[in-house]
């Protein structure tokens, strides 16, 4: 791990503020100009996909609890604002509640319910590849664009995520976002003790976004049932930041116990439970020590960024748990192995695909590639491809993981098939045709199985050039079936590409050919 210190290097990227409530524009303008301290408030609803429960739980209960909940309190309340991420559940939220789902429009559109984060689910991000990370953040904005015309938070919203790859930074500038909060680094971040409240965080290419590293836990909401503009606690914080940062604020998380979702409790006269109410005085109320804003974390990044300068944190490096993560690396590790299996087998599908749809052999599989994908993404949500959830949750994920890998690779048949169908396979023996999907050029071993109508002695196993490549004994029980393995003689293989090469199966083996067959 590399830890360095203040950077700036960070490059301004178009701002977009949704504002909740009765917060309008310019009072974000001049939050960040005057140095009134200031209590953001990041209001959210955590809900764990699956964990002690599985995922029918979640959606007969859980999903539609956290929309009727929380419009509920925005209707009661008209300075209570929301921050949810997770594309899966709003994908849930309109296929099975689709009257409820029409009414949450309305309060996206106004800004109080915010979706949050840019991704399928609050996904793990240590066991994940680039390209899972990638392809979230992609189909969740395409999601939220189709149904509410936003892309989702310029955030990534892990509030509950085991550890944080170095990668992490990198792929979210490229993605466009601007910053990350989680509150997991409390529990047991080998860093923890070293890193600043918030700052900078960049990543492996030296690419930075924006951070908050400690708003406290996600579900806490006792501390703030009072009227937090005159508490003494935070604003001694928010002087404590301007002293050492430039920046009089402080980052709180606020929500509901449990990892259920749901809203607040609304409880007037009950201790700690009548955090609605005092959140809506708290925001409305001007005249306080302190400025408290019901937030989105686009907001705070905004804030950070206005305020940028030399005292900034920037923290190089990645952000591992070291009591509460480790296990997850490894528990379960047949989750891990359908995950990365079916990772790979998506990047083939989608190769194969783009060839033959760019050839004019077939119409690229727009749908069917993005319902398996995720369909297999959430199943990398915090605590399922860590291995954090219940035997019943895990089986729905081997079954979901199933499912996508089937039809990855029904994908992977039909579009090399129909490729196929374009090259010149006529050859002496059984023509066969090499995928290579990787990226680069490679040499790997080639395995094959073929029918043959008598059992052969051996078999010849000859190159696009028509030269023998390797001679081999059958390896098959079968007395029809020819199955084995090949190095080829020329296996630099453009990345991606098919080619041509044959097996000539014989009772006898004769010299190779001198004169290549017409294939290629």
């Amino acid at each position: 791990m590399k830890y360095m210190k203040k950077r700036n290097i960070i490059s301004h990227c178009p701002r977009r503020l949704l504002l909740a409530g009765a917060l309008a524009l310019g009072a974000l303008h001049s939050t960040a100009q005057d140095s009134k301290p200031t209590l953001f408030l990041i209001s959210n609803s955590h809900l764990d996909t699956q964990w002690n429960w599985d995922v029918k739980t979640t959606i007969n209960d859980y999903v539609h609890k956290t929309m009727t909940e929380n419009m509920a309190l925005m209707d009661k309340y008209p300075a209570f604002a929301l921050n949810y991420e997770g594309a899966i559940k709003y994908m849930w939220m309109k296929e099975y509640y689709p009257t409820e789902f029409e009414k949450l429009r309305s309060y996206v559109s106004s800004g109080r319910w915010h979706v949050s984060g840019m991704s399928v689910d609050a996904n793990d991000v240590m066991v994940s590849s680039a390209e899972s990370i990638l392809h979230s953040m992609l189909y969740a904005n395409r999601f939220y664009q189709q149904e509410f015309g936003v892309r989702g938070g310029y955030d990534i919203m892990l509030p509950d995520c085991f550890g944080f790859s170095y990668a992490l930074p990198t792929l979210a500038r490229h993605a466009g976002i601007r910053g990350f909060h989680t509150a997991k680094l409390a529990w047991g971040a080998a860093s923890y003790d070293r890193l600043a409240p918030f700052g900078v965080w960049q990543g492996v290419d030296g690419s930075q976004i924006y951070a908050i590293y400690k708003p406290g836990a996600y579900d806490s909401h006792e501390d703030f049932n009072k009227d937090m503009t005159t508490d003494q606690g935070t604003l001694e914080s928010a002087k404590s930041n301007a002293a050492a940062y430039g920046v009089p604020a402080v980052f709180r998380y606020v929500g509901p116990r449990s990892d259920h979702g749901g809203g607040l409790q609304d409880k007037a006269g009950s201790t700690g439970e009548n955090t609605p109410y005092w959140l809506n005085l708290s925001a409305q109320k001007q005249d306080g020590d302190l400025r408290v804003v019901l937030a989105t974390p686009d907001q705070c990044f905004d804030y950070l960024d206005s305020l940028r300068n030399e005292r900034f944190q920037v923290w190089d490096g990645e952000l591992p748990m070291r009591s509460h993560g480790v296990g997850s690396y490894t528990s379960w590790g047949l989750l891990k192995r359908w995950n990365r299996k079916t990772e790979l087998l998506a990047d083939a599908a989608e190769k194969a695909s783009a060839l033959s749809h760019w050839l004019g052999a077939r119409a690229y599989p727009a749908q069917q590639l993005r319902d398996a994908w995720v369909r297999m993404l959430w199943q990398q949500h915090h605590d399922g491809i860590t291995g954090t959830s219940t035997l019943a949750a895990n089986d729905i994920s081997y079954n979901e993981y199933y499912l996508a890998n089937k039809q990855f690779a029904q994908e992977l048949r039909a579009s090399v098939g129909a490729t196929t169908a374009l090259m010149d396979t006529q050859t002496e023996g059984q023509p066969m045709v090499v995928y290579n999907p990787l990226s680069q050029e490679r040499t790997d071993v080639v395995e094959a199985e073929m029918e043959c109508n008598t059992r052969p002695d051996g078999l010849r196993v000859l190159g696009p050039d028509g030269r023998c490549s390797h001679r081999y004994s059958p390896m098959t029980p079968k007395p029809t079936a020819c199955a084995f393995s090949s190095l080829p003689r020329y296996p630099h293989w453009a990345a991606p590409c098919m080619t041509s090469a044959w097996a000539n199966p014989r009772n006898s083996l004769p010299p190779s050919p001198q004169t290549p067959p017409h294939a290629r």
